[in-house]
């Protein structure tokens, strides 16, 4: 018995679909990709950080409701806004669509980069070629190559 073939899902934006797999433009989106699993990552952290004080909130409030009235299963009935608040937290930071333009942004603004890849993802969207563009192109693929997502994006939480 054979399992059902399924659609392969792009990993490569739809507009550098049509670029050749070793061109500049591809080799950065491909470096790109990885640093955005890192700042969804950074960004569900700061959420969770940010919103915990609603999921215990509504823990005390199933507690509470649980000494005016009789709860079933009161403990198991109190960990319920823990974990749809967990959920929300998850499902959100996984499923937000976050461009690759923004992810070069960030990068840049982040990491101190003066705009170099969003601008060579800019070029590249905009089919600019010459020598000043490869240029501008090889100088961003060797940053991204340069950048570790786990030391250079740290994991920040308010306090």
């Amino acid at each position: 018995m054979s399992s059902p073939a399924f659609p392969q899902v792009p990993m490569i934006p739809e507009e550098l679909s049509r670029v050749p797999t070793n061109s500049p433009e591809r080799l950065l989106a491909s470096r790109l990709h990885a640093i955005r699993r890192r700042l969804r990552l950074r960004d569900g952290v700061l959420l969770a950080s940010r919103t915990l004080w609603l999921a215990l909130g509504g823990v005390v409030a199933v507690l509470l409701a649980g000494r005016r009235w009789p709860i079933e299963d009161l403990p198991h009935w109190a960990l319920v806004p823990l974990a749809v608040w967990l959920l929300a937290v998850g499902g959100y930071s996984l499923l937000r669509p976050l461009p690759l333009d923004e992810v070069a942004r960030r990068v840049d603004r982040m990491l101190r980069l003066k705009e170099r890849l969003s601008t060579a993802l800019e070029l590249a969207e905009q089919g600019a070629t010459g020598p000043l563009v490869e240029r501008q192109q090889a100088d961003a693929l060797w940053v991204a190559g340069r950048i570790v997502p786990r030391r250079d994006i740290r994991l920040t939480a308010d306090r």
